[in-house]
């Protein structure tokens, strides 16, 4: 792994923003140049997921005013985040923001968030609101987990959520956006790496709820989310793994052997009957096995040091 950095020395700023990349050469400058505007000035470490088009080239532009980190392969949003997160903590920083490289921010979207958790010490993690590219309507997912979590309807005119005081309760949002307070941090830990790409946030909110901390949104504080969709062909055995491991790893659900069987095979059926009639019976023969295994797996990293930061020596 390479690590680059300018020469400026510790940084006295409190927040360090940690955006992972993967071919984000569309939207990278575009997210920097917002964070370089912040009002609340933060610093950057971006953490290189093995781009193949010119994003590392792009990031080498700003060496005077980032760090970056290139890992030299894909280990995931989590697995790359935990590793900015282990720096960012080294380094003494007080407020971590999360943020996809397909955003930008508003200039006083950062210290919005800071000021919330000044405030309300009680939150671990605190999101803005995450308006679409387009600038004419909320981010279809955060529109979909804020309606569900909290009952709000947003209309992109905001008379509801104008209604609503900040912080907002919220039992999830999206990753795309997350400042997260050090206390947090340091009780909840990092990403599990049982995910590798999708539900490490679910997973993540579970825990952080599961340790006594709230979760909510600064509806003063906003970003702009260029979506970067992906066309991942449906593999039936990637959904059963996500949704089992996302299922078992919920600190919230004390559940027994028997009730954790239910629901996977409730989600077998589901699978089951997406795909074609012949590939039923190796398929579930398969997910049998494969939930005991990963049944296991949970609990084994439940009850280890996972979730703190002794992260593997390649990465530090």
């Amino acid at each position: 792994m390479d690590i680059s950095h300018s020469d400026v020395g510790q940084s006295e700023r409190k927040c360090c923003t940690i955006i992972v990349t993967y071919n984000g050469e569309k939207w990278i400058k575009n997210c920097l140049y917002t964070l370089f505007s912040s009002i609340y000035a933060t610093d950057i470490i971006v953490i290189d997921n093995g781009s193949s088009d010119n994003t590392v080239q792009i990031l080498e532009e700003y060496l005077d005013q980032i760090q970056l980190i290139k890992t030299g392969q894909n280990l995931g949003f989590g697995g790359a985040n935990n590793i900015g997160i282990k720096m960012a903590l080294e380094q003494g920083y007080d407020y971590f923001f999360l943020l996809n490289q397909d955003t930008w921010v508003e200039p006083d979207a950062i210290g919005q968030l800071i000021k919330g958790l000044k405030q309300n010490e009680m939150y671990g993690i605190l999101s803005p609101v995450h308006v679409n590219g387009q600038m004419n309507a909320f981010d279809r997912n955060f529109k979909k987990f804020v309606r569900r979590y909290k009952k709000i309807n947003l209309p992109f005119n905001e008379s509801e959520l104008a209604r609503h005081k900040s912080p907002i309760d919220v039992g999830f949002v999206n990753a795309a956006a997350w400042m997260i307070s050090r206390k947090c941090i340091e009780e909840v830990g990092v990403f599990s790496p049982l995910f590798y790409h999708y539900a490490e946030d679910n997973n993540y909110c579970h825990r952080t709820l599961s340790h006594g901390f709230k979760i909510g949104i600064i509806k003063e504080s906003l970003i702009y989310h260029d979506r970067e969709y992906r066309n991942d062909s449906y593999s039936p055995t990637k959904d059963f793994e996500r949704e089992t491991v996302k299922s078992l790893s919920n600190p919230l659900k004390n559940r027994t052997l028997l009730q954790d069987f239910i629901i996977a095979l409730s989600k077998i059926l589901e699978i089951s009957s997406k795909i074609r009639f012949y590939k039923i019976p190796g398929f579930m023969f398969w997910a049998f096995k494969e939930f005991f295994v990963l049944r296991r797996k949970v609990k084994e990293f439940d009850n280890s040091a996972l979730y703190n930061f002794e992260l593997d020596h390649k990465y530090s």
